[in-house]
């Protein structure tokens, strides 16, 4: 489990934030940003499909969790505290199917819609604590630490190749994407050493390409 002491606290140049204003704005619009957060999650039908009527029950429940973890950080001006909260939750959605890359799609969806939803000094203030989740996410095998810095570049380019005609550009967006998750998945199941966390991904995604009539 997570122990608050093990972290050091809040740089001095922060320390004379207002946590308690902070924590209050937090939760002023908790509601309103849980549920921004999954609108933006299941935009994509991978959530539907995969977790149905449990996903849409759980997966709010841990945005809250999320929140509740944000605001014990900020009170314990612990960044480092989120991080050692997200390196467990990674752990935790790989083991139910899901990858790294989504962890990090929660993790966009919640900047952006803080800094939607928040004051811009407010949203400032989370900026270290953001940027703690982030770091989280990032690997220790050699060979993930080796091909992260390129998925994105290899992503565009087999996008390119799948789709390079002008009006492909809605598909090769979507090419984009999904290599993204191909990407994060192998790279999961490298850094844990267990194969079937790819294997598994594949053998959804062709159910699912059935179902939904894609070659």
């Amino acid at each position: 489990m997570i122990h608050p002491d093990l972290f050091p606290a809040l740089p001095p140049d922060v320390e004379d934030m207002d946590i308690e204003n902070l924590c209050s704005a937090l939760e002023n619009i908790r509601r309103p940003l849980v549920q921004a957060v999954f609108a933006d999650l299941y935009r994509n039908p991978f959530w539907e499909d995969r977790y149905g009527e449990t996903g849409r029950l759980s997966i709010p429940r841990d945005l809250d969790q999320h929140l509740d973890y944000l605001l014990t950080a900020l009170r314990l001006r612990s960044p480092e505290y989120l991080t050692e909260y997200f390196r467990w939750v990674r752990h935790a959605v790989i083991l139910r199917g899901m990858c790294t890359h989504h962890l990090t799609q929660v993790l966009a969806s919640l900047s952006v819609n803080l800094a939607t939803l928040l004051s811009e000094e407010d949203f400032q203030a989370l900026t270290p604590f953001l940027e703690a989740a982030r770091h989280s996410l990032e690997y220790s095998h050699f060979a993930c630490r080796a091909l992260s810095p390129h998925v994105d570049l290899i992503s565009r380019q087999t996008a390119q190749f799948a789709y390079p005609e002008e009006e492909q550009h809605a598909r090769r967006e979507l090419c984009r994407r999904d290599v993204l998750i191909y990407l994060s998945y192998l790279m999961d199941a490298v850094e844990k050493n267990n194969p079937e966390i790819f294997s598994g991904y594949l053998e959804w995604l062709k159910g699912f390409d059935r179902k939904y009539g894609i070659s």
